[in-house]
Formats: structure tokens, C-alpha cells, sequence
């Protein structure tokens, strides 16, 4: 700043009198530096009145205030104008410093602003995007992920999903793997273990009527299958893999899609193996009562480092994380 040419009270004088107890200066707030800093670049009250939008006698007040404050002059009052004395020019010196930090302040608060308003990528397989995350972030709807106690009311930035199999672009992943599978990742991508996803087999109630309960879950071989051609990679699905393989000629009706195969369950065209929440979207579906064998897949939620330290990516991130980790459905 230029000013130690006049004089000044130097730092350590100054944290001297702090540590006897002097009572230097009592910053009532930010604009109190701000106007002592004002006096001395413009050179006297006038001066920073005009600079701040104040009238004279409101600079010359809240300066008398301060130097009761102080125990001392800040400033020496001349015909043309007002010279800090050494105390003024120390705290003209730390105002200065806080000026630097409180526009460092205002950049950061501008990036985060902007941040937010930046498009966050998810990738994660057709069935989370549908049914699950894209419901609760973007609607807050009630489902698996969000009760009607606790609706997701947290602001996001805007979104995007896209398949699982494009996620290389993606700022964050949703991947789905088999039990005692761990994420295969770089170093610098960051996992965490989110939920598990089990399934259980289901059917319209119209469907069961018609032809009766299964007796038992290898009992389903002998009904109508509708598969979902991606179950055949899961590992935690092999018993649904291996009761489908046993049938001479597979499935009734196979999709790529889990959409794809609603429509034909709810019509009642077959048994389908679905998560057990699967009835919160159709009443008419039910889940089989026949002990079925456990058939999961284990839910990890993934993002680069770098990715994270965007607000944005962050905020959405949490969010994901606590909707999974706090539902009932995927514990």
C-alpha cells in the first residue's frame, strides 16, 4: 500500500498493546476498515464520504466512535484534509489486508455460483436412471430412495444421465457388481460402497390367478419367464441364470431394457425377476410367495478426484449417496 513513509505503528507494537489488554480497536463491522481505508487513499472525510455514498457527518461519527474505541486518534484533522496518525496508518495497513481477503471471498462465492449452474453427468444402467435417481433428484418423488417424511429438497445443479456403458465422460458412476466384488478403478477415482440391490421374482396378480402360485422357486421353470438380457453378467442373479438355463427353450420374452418388459408383466404375460419394491410403481404386481434364494447386486457410487472438488459434483454426489445409504430397500 505505500504508506509506512508517514510512520506508522508497526504489527508488533501493535500485538503488544493487543496482549496488555489495550482495547486498539472494537470492529463493529466490515465497513468500519472500509472507511478508515477510504480517509486515507482519498485524504480526508469528504473524500470517502463520496467514495462510500455517506454524508460527512456520518464518516466523521463513526470515526469519533472508533477512536473512542481505540483510546486514541486515528486520524489528525487538517484544513484540507485528514492525515492518519501512526495508530490509523497500522489499522489503514490491516484494513487493506482484509480488503484483499474479502475480495478473494467474493471470487470464491462467484465460482461456486457459477458452479452450480454447470451440467452434472450420472451414469448408471437404464433401470437407476428410470426408476430410481432420475424420480428423486429431479422430482423428488416418493419411491424406493425417498419417503414422505423425508423428500429430497436440496438444490442441485442441472443433470444428465447416460447408460453405464458410456460413463467414460461421466462426472460420476453408479456401478453395479456382483457380492464380494470390489470397483476395479485408478487410483485417483473415488468409491464408496452405496447399497445393495436384491431381487425376488414377481407377476401381475391377474397373471397368478390364472394359472396359480408356484410351489416353489424351481417350480417357476414350468410358467412364463420374462428376462432382462443384462441379468445374464450379473454374478449375484445366477440362480434366476441358472433356473432359466434349465428350461429347454428359455425365456417367453427377452428385453434389453427393464422398461421393456413392464408392459408385458403388468399385461400378465409371465413371471419377472425385479427388485422387491418393484410393486411401489404397479399395484398389480405382486412379489411370489415361494422362498427364493438370495439374488443381489451391490450398488458403489464412483467419481474422479478432481470431478469432486467441483461443488457441483459434490453437492450431487452427497446427495446420491445419502438417498441410497438411508433407504430401507437397499441395506
Amino acid at each position: 500500500m505505500g504508506y509506512r513513509g508517514m510512520g506508522s505503528l508497526s504489527y508488533t507494537a501493535m500485538h503488544n498493546l493487543i496482549d496488555k489488554g489495550a482495547n486498539i480497536l472494537s470492529l463493529a463491522d466490515w465497513n468500519d476498515a472500509r472507511l478508515i481505508l477510504a480517509i486515507v487513499k482519498g485524504g480526508s472525510f469528504s473524500a470517502a464520504a463520496q467514495a462510500l455514498g455517506l454524508d460527512q457527518a456520518t464518516v466523521s461519527r463513526r470515526i469519533g466512535a472508533l477512536e473512542g474505541a481505540a483510546g486514541r486518534p486515528l486520524f489528525e484533522r487538517r484544513r484540507r484534509g485528514a492525515q492518519p496518525t501512526p495508530a490509523g496508518l497500522a489499522l489503514a495497513e490491516l484494513a487493506e489486508r482484509m480488503a484483499g481477503e474479502a475480495e478473494a471471498f467474493e471470487r470464491a462465492l462467484s465460482t461456486l455460483s457459477r458452479s452450480m449452474g454447470r451440467t452434472v453427468t450420472i451414469a448408471a444402467s437404464e433401470g437407476i436412471i428410470s426408476y430410481l435417481i432420475a424420480p428423486a433428484l429431479l422430482h423428488g418423488s416418493v419411491g424406493p430412495l425417498i419417503s414422505d417424511q423425508d423428500k429430497f429438497q436440496g438444490r442441485l445443479p442441472s443433470l444428465s444421465f447416460v447408460a453405464e456403458e458410456n460413463s467414460s465422460g461421466a462426472d460420476i458412476s453408479i456401478l453395479t457388481l456382483g457380492p464380494d466384488q470390489v470397483p476395479s478403478t485408478r487410483s485417483a477415482m473415488r468409491v464408496r460402497k452405496i447399497g445393495t440391490m436384491k431381487f425376488t421374482p414377481v407377476a401381475s396378480k391377474a397373471y397368478l390367478e390364472r394359472t396359480g402360485m408356484p410351489k416353489s422357486f424351481d417350480d417357476i421353470v414350468n410358467f412364463e419367464i420374462l428376462d432382462h438380457s443384462r441379468y445374464k453378467s450379473d454374478k449375484g442373479l445366477s440362480p434366476w441364470n441358472e433356473l432359466i438355463a434349465a428350461r429347454s427353450n428359455g425365456p417367453n420374452l427377452v428385453v434389453d431394457t427393464t422398461s421393456g418388459f413392464y408392459i408385458p408383466l403388468i399385461s400378465g404375460c409371465g413371471i419377472a425377476l425385479l427388485p422387491p419394491y418393484a410393486p411401489l410403481y404397479e399395484e398389480s404386481l405382486t412379489i411370489l410367495d415361494v422362498a427364493a434364494p438370495l439374488m443381489a447386486i451391490e450398488l458403489w457410487l464412483a467419481a474422479h478426484e478432481d470431478s469432486l472438488r467441483e461443488p457441483a459434483v459434490r453437492t450431487v454426489y452427497d446427495a446420491v449417496a445419502q438417498m441410497f445409504l438411508s433407504s430401507r430397500w437397499f441395506r
